[in-house]
């Protein structure tokens, strides 16, 4: 008989946390569940240490396909499913005791949905010692906007979905290696699926944070490259699901908020900072006010921000005044967005 649920982990190069990960799958209180690892790559030496984590609720595979990256391996573990419902895991995250538990009796509870979200909670050492969430969810209505502004609601381990609506989807786009799990959202919340934010149950997956750098917030030339790539595909995705003007706006917003990641974080973001007004012009072309303002401000603060930083944090105040908002951080906090 297939399992209620498919709990589905890509894995690189991390056995001893994934043993953890796996471990609290196994203390679960609700029993009908398989997990399924999709190693991506890892050496000999580590694949020999996952295979001894296969058993009968346990399937263990290796991405076979030349290219990987945790979407690719997602969408391997989502073909391999066999539950009513999938979940998605990563190797150094736990679940709560709780998890499957609640989230399946929601998705009985309340059948008319494609997607159930829960609150997961970021940890450091050990469950709830951050006591964090991973970010608070608002009004239904602001999730889409929220996602095209990179202040997703939610993130990749937050949902319980229908196996089908994700099939439906297309799935991870393994092209996206950063932002892959809001790029999944977007296209689903264009393409209609039904969601229901569980806002007010206990947090039941916890995500893990330490002072152990993340690849998805290096700075190297493959990440930022991806990150280009990221916008590329999402405009890609915004067209073809017919999104609103007012949305492609929204969006070109990431272009913008691109810039000013490479103008502070980069000693010298010329060179990066042009490939991505290359990217802005191809993927909307045309002469737009807006982003000819943008990238002279830009640029601008490439020449004062070691010079006369006060001039540069005084154009970007001018600029918010003529730029659309949704191109800037939320001014109101987390909680705000929650009561509003």
């Amino acid at each position: 008989m297939a399992p209620v649920v498919s709990i589905i982990t890509p894995h690189y190069e991390r056995p001893e946390l994934l043993r953890q990960t796996v471990a609290s799958v196994w203390k679960q209180e609700f029993s009908d569940w398989e997990l399924i690892i999709v190693d991506d790559g890892s050496s000999a030496a580590t694949w020999k240490l996952i295979q001894e984590l296969a058993g009968p609720k346990v399937i263990v595979v290796q991405r076979e396909e030349s290219s990987g990256g945790p979407s690719r391996c997602r969408n391997i573990g989502a073909a391999k499913a066999s539950g009513e419902y999938v979940m998605f895991l990563d190797s150094d995250d736990l679940l709560a005791r709780h998890c499957l538990e609640q989230r399946v009796r929601k998705a009985l509870q309340q059948p008319d949905f494609d997607l159930w979200v829960f609150p997961v909670e970021l940890f450091r050492e050990r469950p709830g010692d951050l006591q964090q969430p991973w970010n608070q969810m608002s009004d239904a209505s602001e999730v889409l906007e929220r996602f095209l502004r990179s202040d997703g609601p939610w993130c990749v381990s937050s949902g319980l979905w229908r196996r089908s609506e994700f099939q439906r989807t297309g799935g991870f786009n393994p092209l996206v290696k950063y932002g892959d799990d809001a790029d999944l959202h977007i296209r689903a919340l264009l393409l209609g699926s039904r969601f229901l934010q569980c806002i007010g149950t206990p947090a039941d997956v916890f995500i893990r944070r330490s002072d152990v750098a993340r690849i998805t917030n290096g700075c190297d030339e493959a990440m930022l490259k991806s990150r280009r790539v990221r916008l590329m595909e999402g405009q890609r995705a915004l067209r073809a699901l017919g999104a609103s003007q007012q949305q492609q706006q929204i969006w070109q917003g990431q272009y913008f908020a691109e810039g000013e990641f490479l103008l502070f974080t980069q000693q010298e973001p010329s060179k990066e900072l042009q490939e991505v007004k290359r990217r802005w012009e191809e993927d909307y072309p045309g002469f737009s006010v807006r982003r000819g303002l943008a990238w002279a401000y830009l640029w601008l603060a490439v020449l004062f921000k070691s010079r006369c930083y006060l001039a540069v944090r005084v154009m970007r105040r001018m600029l918010m005044v003529v730029l659309p908002e949704s191109w800037f951080p939320s001014r109101r906090t987390q909680q705000e967005r929650v009561s509003a």
